[in-house]
């Protein structure tokens, strides 16, 4: 058994070894050995940066462009610009910049596979800083540009030119312009005092871009058909923006800018293969600001908390001041009965002693009349002139609130497992467009990206534990009162959770908010103003309470338009959304006013209708 293990481990280190020396060997063959193997006939020129070359290429030589190093090309990456009108699709020129571990290649003219409109005769590259594979074991001082072409003499253009604003620096903008054909991408290092950084981009038309993050390697992702193979991106119109930290890119990052050849990943649709190449060019300004530190967030936190401290304390006050009071009143009340009696005992007792003056019989009469027992007054109060029993109506009423709380679990266990796969897949994959921040002012913490529009829902949860305590409150004290308008507290108890699932919910929105999960954010906010109609109707109408099922199938029913809307946008679901809703209007206009007590006989109605098309085909005539 161990000879076994050993006789393993021994095959992984050979193939490990063997491994390494092929690498090795690949990586350290020169230029000069690769074009040995050319067929074609090989010609050197030697060329320097800044200055613009003219040269001729052709199916029987192979042109090999030098750029030895200089002092600035150390430090600064070489953008190469290339352009042909000679060359044709068919047979374009072929471009292959040769650098240290890296082989970059692109063809001139470039055409738009999914725009056949788009047609570039002149193409932009910029290479990856020397600097970057620092540790590569390759040792190449200068960089080679090898251009063929299957065609006979076709004329090119070509120039290297160094890029020296390729390091952004915070809160110093840079303008550019990116084209599909235009490619850019610049360098950034978190200064020591920054631990995170807002990146804004603006831009003067709405034409399709993507931003990409990327890490400090090579190669660098720069092109439509690769742009998502690594980092963060996302698609910008006229602004957007993305929090950097340096908890995710310790070291310097790529900021990368492609434009698409179609609007189609930003608008969602594609119009045709319209446009030209000089409608698809966007002016981009770049500006990387501050984000606020860690102790900011605190305290912007502990802000809202004390708010809302604030605002417990002072409901605490007013129901202490509020009780006190109220015992005052009834100790009142009570010194005010007491003393009403007293004065009527000691009335009747004087009269009583007047008596005596007067014989015995009218004393015997005065004395029957005195020990006659008093008679029950009846005290009838409002809430004893209600029609349905109130035991009824309030178990009608609680039965909202048990609807409410079986819907509230069913509806939110499955949305925060939706919501934190959404957040999983985010961080994973890296595609911001999957959830519409709005990065200009979205903070991250942990996990979350956008956890301070999460955090901001906590004011409904807050307000709606305190609106319950206030509603359980006034129900333990009016517990024991007969009079007034019948009170049934289970619409006030459902408007209450319904606040405090707002929060919840709307803060699961707020972990990735998009189209999918946009009626997570409003079907409680559907609830919570069905219910207030429901509570004032309720008010006036003490004995008329709607079923808690019909309310909340016409709830599912009001949702499921939402969601329809949302989903399906169209000229025709508007037209049917408006005439279902003026016939819903309708109906519950009349329900409410009638109280229920009416219907449509067969006689009216078609003698309404008749009359509908009479008026109507006279309007007609008279338009005409």
């Amino acid at each position: 058994m161990i000879f076994s293990i050993l006789f393993k481990m021994r095959n992984v280190l050979l193939y490990y070894v063997f491994l390494s020396f092929i690498i090795t060997s690949v990586l350290s063959l020169n230029f000069e050995s690769v074009l040995k193997n050319s067929e074609n006939a090989t010609v050197f020129h030697y060329c320097e940066f800044n200055k613009l070359y003219n040269f001729q290429a052709n199916n029987a030589t192979v042109l090999v462009l030098v750029f030895n190093k200089t002092e600035n090309s150390t430090i600064y990456p070489a953008r190469i610009t290339t352009s042909s009108d000679a060359a044709t699709e068919e047979n374009p020129l072929l471009f292959a910049a040769w650098q240290k571990s890296q082989l970059t290649t692109w063809e001139v003219p470039r055409l738009v596979p999914s725009n056949k409109n788009l047609l570039y005769r002149n193409v932009t590259r910029t290479l990856c800083p020397h600097y970057v594979n620092i540790n590569s074991t390759a040792h190449m001082d200068s960089f080679f540009i090898t251009v063929s072409i299957d065609a006979s003499n076709t004329d090119f253009t070509i120039r290297a030119q160094l890029v020296d604003d390729f390091v952004v620096d915070v809160g110093r903008p840079i303008s550019f312009t990116v084209s599909p054909a235009h490619s850019q991408f610049y360098s950034f290092t978190f200064p020591d005092y920054l631990s995170s950084g807002v990146l804004r981009i603006k831009s003067d038309n709405s034409v399709c871009m993507s931003l990409s993050v990327q890490n400090f390697s090579c190669p660098v992702y720069d092109q439509e058909n690769n742009l998502k193979f690594t980092g963060y991106w996302e698609t910008i119109t006229k602004s957007g923006g993305m929090l950097l930290t340096k908890e995710a890119f310790p070291l310097r990052v790529f900021l990368v800018f492609v434009v698409h050849s179609n609007d189609g990943d930003c608008s969602g649709h594609i119009e045709g293969n319209s446009g030209s190449p000089a409608d698809r060019i966007k002016r981009v300004e770049l500006e990387i600001i501050p984000s606020i530190t860690y102790q900011d967030y605190l305290i912007a936190m502990a802000a809202v908390l004390i708010a809302f401290a604030l605002m417990y304390i002072g409901a605490f006050g007013v129901f202490v001041w509020a009780h006190k009071r109220k015992e005052r009143n009834e100790l009142s009340e009570e010194y005010d009965s007491f003393c009403g009696e007293a004065s009527v005992v000691t009335q009747t007792l004087s009269g009583a002693d007047e008596v005596g003056f007067f014989n015995s019989d009218q004393l015997s009469c005065n004395t029957s009349t005195l020990a006659r027992p008093r008679e029950r007054i009846i005290k009838l109060c409002l809430n004893d002139l209600a029609k349905v029993n109130h035991d009824v109506m309030r178990r009608r009423s609680n039965l909202y609130l048990w609807n409410l709380m079986t819907i509230a679990i069913f509806y939110s266990l499955p949305v925060v497992q939706l919501v934190l796969t959404y957040q999983k897949v985010l961080n994973s994959t890296g595609n911001q467009d999957l959830c519409y921040y709005n990065f200009l002012c979205s903070r991250k913490l942990g996990q979350f990206s956008d956890f301070n529009h999460i955090y901001s829902n906590i004011g409904y949860i807050l307000l709606g534990i305190l609106f319950l305590l206030i509603v359980y409150r006034r129900h333990a004290t009016e517990k024991k009162k007969a009079t007034g308008i019948p009170q049934h507290y289970g619409l006030y108890y459902t408007l209450g959770a319904a606040l405090f699932m707002e929060g919840i919910l709307s803060g699961c929105y707020h972990f990735c908010p998009n189209h999918s999960n946009f009626q997570f954010d409003t079907s409680f906010m559907y609830i919570l103003a069905i219910i207030s109609i429901l509570k004032i109707y309720h008010s006036r109408h003490p004995d008329i309470n709607a079923s808690a099922y019909t309310a909340f199938g016409l709830l599912a029913v009001v949702i499921t338009l939402g969601m329809c809307g949302v989903l399906y946008i169209s000229t025709e679901f508007y037209v049917a959304f408006c005439i279902f809703h003026v016939c819903i209007c309708l109906f519950l206009s009349a329900q409410i006013y009638y109280m229920g007590q009416w219907k449509l006989e067969s006689l009216h109605t078609c003698h309404f209708i008749a009359e509908f098309q009479f008026h109507a085909a006279v309007m007609i005539a008279v338009a005409g």
